[in-house]
């Protein structure tokens, strides 16, 4: 039913190929998307919605369009990504300690399914939750206390997914004492709401009080625990408490997807440069009467996907790269990286064989001239030295310094370089924090975030064209040895 919006939308440029390889990509090119995947129509993209499955269609069609052949498994130009979307229903249940009965306190939880049971789980505090601390321990069916923040010692968190593993039936954060509850349960509640996680774990967060409540029954000490937290010797021990649960979540199941398109490697297919920009916003995000209740998403990310639409459009019509280049617009960023984690859990090659990632993201909010910035410089030397020469030539200047790094856990080309897959994100909104923060503390997010405030497009279209030109360089092995 969305079809003459599609082709109308989508119509390749009436230019021979070899003449559109190397027609630049202008911000005239740029809108012709953003202007239908930040309309209304699109209701803001969130995934598992109406709107969600309008912005699939169009990329279908106009990676089609562009030229490009299916690049998902088995020939498709999807690869699914299951996610649930999750409410809280009722929580009830009480801790014992010391012959002692105490309520839960504060407490938010949610699960995987609909209905979970806890009854007399032992209750184990595991510092930061890292593999060091909870060496040797025996999980099975226990309640895991963990504290807030980053792990000192360079140490990481293990997942979710390696606790259930484990046998951890409930994973409970203890937040700092400095938080106001009431708001941090809200946010919480709105970060967890979506999960890609089936299964019993139950997840929850508890205030500092309840956590002192609680220890100070069982005859221990959360201060003394947070001290001895912070030393690398530190191992879990077992609370002399117990806890009983029942949590009740509104579960609802849905399916969206990565979109991949290909251009296929003349000499070296099974290699492969992946660009990527995710496709999804945050929808319907105002409740019922306000003034402008959609979230459009015209500079986070329709821009970015504007570029990967463009790029792989001169891509495909020039010659064929060496390498097999990849453009993937992913699903879910917004609401946990899905897409991206889905990608790099699940590449189109080898995870080994990817030479090199580009993300696109938020790309529309500075103005033609910008030097080249990394989010990502100073991991993948030998990629950067292409980025840099390739910027060079095309006129362009390079910002060399690390100051963009401080984004680089909050776009997708972290959830690929988690899993060995180098990735880096090349642009000129990220050379210049002073814009990049008026855009966060400004429209980001927001419903005006819309198409009549989508106007820096000269700087996008020459990160664009930067991209064409990446590419192809990055597909080359001559300029980017075989990983």
């Amino acid at each position: 039913m969305f079809k003459p919006i599609l082709l109308a939308a989508a119509a390749p440029l009436l230019l021979p190929a070899a003449a559109l390889a190397d027609t630049p990509i202008t911000p005239d090119d740029l809108m012709r998307h953003i202007a239908v995947l930040a309309s209304d129509a699109y209701e803001g993209r969130r995934p598992g919605t109406a709107g969600g499955e309008r912005t699939e269609a169009y990329l279908v069609q106009a990676f089609a369009d562009a030229g490009l052949q299916p690049g998902a498994k088995d020939g498709l130009w999807r690869q699914t990504v299951r996610a649930m979307e999750r409410k809280p229903a009722s929580l009830d249940g009480r801790w014992r300690a010391s012959g002692k009965t105490l309520p839960l306190g504060e407490v938010a939880a949610l699960a995987g399914e609909e209905r979970v049971e806890i009854n007399n789980a032992p209750v184990i505090f595991g510092g930061y939750g890292t593999a060091e601390e909870l060496q040797g321990r025996d999980l099975k069916g226990a309640l895991l206390l963990t504290l807030s923040g980053a792990a000192p010692n360079d140490r990481q968190r293990l997942e979710l997914e390696a606790l259930q593993a484990a046998g951890v039936a409930a994973v409970v954060n203890i937040l700092p004492a400095e938080t106001k509850w009431d708001e941090a349960r809200t946010y919480w509640l709105s970060r967890e709401m979506y999960s890609t996680r089936e299964g019993s774990l139950v997840e929850a967060i508890m205030s500092e009080a309840a956590a002192t409540a609680l220890l100070q029954a069982a005859g221990s000490d959360l201060a003394t625990f947070k001290m001895e937290a912070g030393s690398p010797a530190f191992r879990a021990k077992a609370v002399k408490a117990r806890a009983t649960l029942s949590v009740r979540t509104a579960v609802r199941p849905f399916d969206t997807a990565n979109i991949i398109g290909k251009v296929p490697g003349a000499s070296r297919p099974d290699e492969a440069v992946i660009i990527l920009a995710h496709w999804d916003h945050l929808g319907i995000c105002r409740p019922e009467g306000a003034e402008d209740r959609i979230c459009n998403g015209a500079v986070d990310n329709a821009s970015g996907t504007a570029i990967l639409i463009e790029t792989a459009r001169r891509v495909a019509a020039g010659p064929a790269p060496e390498r097999s280049v990849y453009f993937v617009a992913t699903t879910a960023e917004e609401i946990g990286m899905f897409g991206a984690h889905a990608l790099g859990a699940e590449p189109p090659v080898a995870k080994e064989k990817v030479a090199a990632a580009l993300n696109l993201d938020t790309t529309a909010i500075g103005p033609k001239g910008l030097p080249v910035a990394l989010v990502g410089r100073g991991n993948y030397p030998a990629i950067e030295k292409v980025v840099d020469a390739t910027s060079v030539r095309l006129g362009r200047a390079v910002d060399s310094d690390t100051e963009a790094n401080v984004m680089i856990t909050r776009q997708d080309g972290w959830a690929l370089a988690k899993r060995g897959i180098p990735t880096i994100m090349a642009t000129g909104s990220v050379s210049d924090m002073g814009l990049l923060r008026a855009y966060l503390t400004g429209p980001y997010h927001k419903p005006n975030d819309d198409i009549p405030n989508a106007t820096e497009l000269a700087g996008a279209a020459e990160d664009a064209d930067l991209h064409v030109a990446l590419a192809r360089a990055l597909a080359d092995p001559d300029q980017l040895p075989t990983p």
